[in-house]
């Protein structure tokens, strides 16, 4: 499998664009996909620069509906892109309106597969850490994240997980995938939502409930940088951090 970051808050050289957001493109088996789209046209920008043709996708998967996963919309042209049923409904942060832009997609309820190996998932685990939330609304209520949609490729003996910003905490998303599937999470990628956090005994939970997996962790974006240190610290070997223009293979 290879993973290309094409959009990330920070860049790993001057070569390619930084824009806050994520987008990651994905090689497996044959099968091309976009995760995510960032807020505007940097994913197309980087995409040249990094040599990847965006035109031979075969997929796009968004993880939810706010604008920094899904402004590159406004730039895509006749892909199929798979979105969880609410995730166009409104959003907003702090009053200001962070909604995807129109798009005719591919509308998941909770869960749906693409190819033999390639699933979208709906998290139904809630026993994990939780992000905190009181500025992210859908509706004028605040938000549940129902509408985020979680990438799963099977692998022959185990699973690879992506999600944008895991809002509905990362170590519930992998448990869902885990008891779905019966493998386990060998790699996951995405953001975590740690960015607000101003202390460690915060998050304390979810650090020993990531210590206790085998997982290998991606993140970066709305994870923090002070929580991304933190996190490295305890994880060490199994804590990457994505960047614009970092490629993955495994």
């Amino acid at each position: 499998m290879k993973v290309i970051v094409l959009v990330e808050d920070t860049q790993e050289s001057s070569q390619v664009d930084a824009a806050f957001g994520l987008s990651l493109y994905i090689e497996y088996d044959g099968t091309k996909i976009l995760y995510d789209l960032g807020p505007d046209r940097t994913f197309i920008e980087n995409a040249k620069k990094l040599n990847v043709a965006i035109d031979e996708v075969d997929y796009v998967v968004l993880s939810h509906g706010h604008l920094d996963h899904t402004g590159g919309l406004n730039y895509l042209k006749d892909k199929p892109v798979y979105i969880q049923t609410g995730a166009s409904e409104v959003l907003s942060s702090r009053h200001r309106d962070i909604s995807m832009p129109d798009y005719d997609c591919i509308r998941v309820d909770k869960e749906a597969t693409i190819e033999s190996n390639i699933h979208l998932l709906t998290n139904q685990s809630k026993f994990g850490f939780v992000p905190d939330n009181d500025h992210l609304f859908r509706n004028d209520c605040l938000d549940d994240f129902s509408h985020e949609l979680m990438l799963v490729i099977e692998l022959p003996s185990s699973l690879v997980l992506f999600s944008g910003c895991s809002h509905q905490g990362i170590s519930n998303m992998i448990y869902t995938a885990e008891n779905k599937f019966s493998k386990p999470v060998s790699h996951a990628f995405g953001g975590m939502h740690l960015k607000d956090y101003e202390e460690t005994y915060e998050f304390e939970g979810l650090k020993d409930e990531l210590l206790r997996m085998s997982t290998i962790f991606y993140t970066g974006h709305c994870t923090g940088r002070y929580a991304y240190r933190y996190l490295q610290k305890h994880l060490k070997g199994r804590l990457h951090r994505l960047s614009s223009g970092k490629e993955f293979i495994f």
